[in-house]
């Protein structure tokens, strides 16, 4: 199984004191939606800017499919900006966290949030983007299963639309995830790692091989890790340990 590492940020600060210079141990990085600004003054590349990460705040993905035409309007163009801009940075995929989990579980919501995703598929296909939708592991309480969200995102019928792993490997039953891995054997393929080193949690070889002996289990011949730690600016020790982690497993130590 091929292992990708990426470097995902969460603000545009992160980006700014790290650049891509700093993170040479990765294969690319996953821009904050934040940053894909009208003054934004960055040259593509594609090798390296992957994918972005909250295309759209949460606060307001999570709202906006059950909103009236004119906000969804609104948002549609708003989309279509920032996916152009992505597009033309070398991006591949953006995330956007429109609360499956939650929304399946009602069935007016669910056939508002089939309608809204729909009505993206064209801003999509034009930016030759895809559309990953994340999926939290563990799972969130009272909402509905990871296999439910990928079942929803196949009923859609549009290739460009998939599910993101969020693994938060820190928290209680974090690794009980085997069923949900043999029910998504064919979808396990983007995966974003978060930890806090802010409150001492590390990203270490022996958390990373039990998540990829578990995936060695699946079907999936690839697998790309975004390392998302936290909002702070890691520091140069911090940074050299998550390169000597991702070393361990591309065979660069």
């Amino acid at each position: 199984m091929k292992k990708v590492f990426r470097f995902s940020f969460a603000r545009p600060e992160q980006f700014h004191a790290l650049g891509r210079r700093k993170l040479a141990a990765f294969s690319g990085c996953e821009l904050p939606g934040e940053l894909l600004t009208d003054d934004l003054r960055l040259a593509a590349a594609p090798d390296f800017y992957c994918g972005v990460r909250d295309l759209a705040a949460p606060q307001l993905a999570r709202l906006i499919p059950y909103e009236n035409l004119i906000m969804r309007s609104e948002f549609s163009r708003f989309f279509a900006k920032r996916c152009r801009t992505a597009a033309k940075l070398g991006a591949t995929y953006v995330t956007a966290d429109f609360d499956l989990a939650h929304a399946l579980g009602n069935a007016g919501m669910r056939q508002k949030l089939q309608l809204f995703l729909k009505g993206l598929f064209g801003i999509l296909a034009e930016n030759h983007l895809m559309l990953l939708v994340p999926v939290r592991l563990p799972a969130v309480a009272d909402g509905v299963s990871a296999r439910e969200i990928r079942d929803f995102c196949r009923t859609l019928l549009y290739p460009g639309i998939g599910i993101f792993l969020d693994f938060h490997p820190h928290e209680p039953g974090a690794f009980d995830f085997a069923r949900t891995l043999r029910e998504l054997r064919f979808d396990a393929q983007y995966w974003r790692i978060f930890f806090e080193p802010e409150r001492s949690n590390q990203l270490t070889v022996p958390l990373l091989e039990k998540l990829f002996a578990a995936l060695e289990e699946t079907e999936t011949r690839q697998v790309e890790i975004s390392i998302a730690p936290g909002n702070t600016i890691p520091d140069s020790v911090a940074l050299a340990s998550l390169s000597e982690t991702i070393a361990h497993f591309t065979g660069e130590a």
